[in-house]
Order: C-alpha cells, then sequence, then structure tokens
C-alpha cells in the first residue's frame, strides 16, 4: 500500500478530508516522514485544495439531490444493460459457430461458381462478336465480280 502513488492518490482523496481510518492515516504519515516527494505532493495539494476550504461550513446536500443523482446513474446502467443485452442477443441470432466453415464454404463456392459463369458468357460474347465480324467481311466481299482470285481459283471456278 505504500507506493508513492497509492499515497498520492490516498492524499488527493480521504487524507484531506480526514475519513481515513486511523490505521491508514498513520501509513500516510510513517511515508510522508521518509518520502520527500510525497511530502512535498502533500504540502502542494493541502495549500492548493484544503485551504482555500477551511473554515467553511460544511452544508449537507438535500435528500431530493442524492435520489436523483442515484436515478440518473441507475438508468444510465440499465440503458447499457439493455443495449448490450440486445447486441448479444442480434450476433447470437446470427452467429452459429459449427456452421460457419460451412457457410464460408457456401460463399467461396457461390464467388468461384460466378466467376467462372462470367468468364464462359464473356467467351461466348467474343465468339459471336468474332462470327459476326467474319460474317460481314464474307458479306462484303463480292467474289464473281472480284480480283481476289488466284490462277488455280480462275481455272476451277
Amino acid at each position: 500500500m505504500n507506493t508513492c502513488k497509492n499515497i498520492k492518490d490516498l492524499i488527493l482523496t480521504d487524507y484531506m478530508d480526514s475519513e481515513v481510518d486511523l490505521s491508514t492515516r498513520e501509513q500516510i504519515s510513517s511515508h510522508l516522514l521518509n518520502c520527500s516527494h510525497c511530502r512535498r505532493f502533500a504540502a502542494e495539494a493541502e495549500k492548493n485544495l484544503a485551504v482555500p476550504f477551511k473554515g467553511k461550513i460544511r452544508e449537507d446536500v438535500p435528500e431530493h439531490v442524492w435520489s436523483s443523482i442515484r436515478q440518473s446513474i441507475e438508468n444510465a446502467a440499465m440503458a447499457n444493460t439493455q443495449s448490450k443485452s440486445f447486441i448479444n442477443n442480434f450476433i447470437q441470432i446470427f452467429s452459429f459457430p459449427k456452421l460457419a466453415p460451412a457457410l464460408g464454404g457456401f460463399v467461396v463456392l457461390l464467388l468461384m461458381g460466378t466467376f467462372i459463369l462470367n468468364s464462359h458468357q464473356i467467351k461466348q460474347v467474343k465468339e459471336k462478336e468474332q462470327g459476326e465480324y467474319l460474317a460481314s467481311l464474307w458479306k462484303t466481299v463480292d467474289f464473281e465480280n472480284s480480283d481476289l482470285r488466284t490462277p488455280i481459283e480462275e481455272y476451277f471456278l
């Protein structure tokens, strides 16, 4: 408990307000006697945090304020619990640990099938375009009046 961080935390909270039990107060006082860093920290805290409030009358907070604060905290906690339970329920509905590999395999097969079908359709379109192009070339050539014939073609035709 006697680490400087713990002592500084206690100085800022309960020690300054005299809210610590006697044994803890003695442990803090003993640490302050041996640690100059914490002693300076306690002096600064005393000067900046406690001195401005010395001699002031401590007023009690009305019960309705505490009730309002308590109710706000409870409402926030309940809303947080409800939202977490909704999210957890949603995740549980759509998470099937045993079906995850099967679902993953199905997605892979679906993607592969889509890729193969798409590449097959592209191949068909290319073949159709090539056939149409060759047909258009065939139509544009006038074989009867053309000089494209070779002497052998002239002889046999």
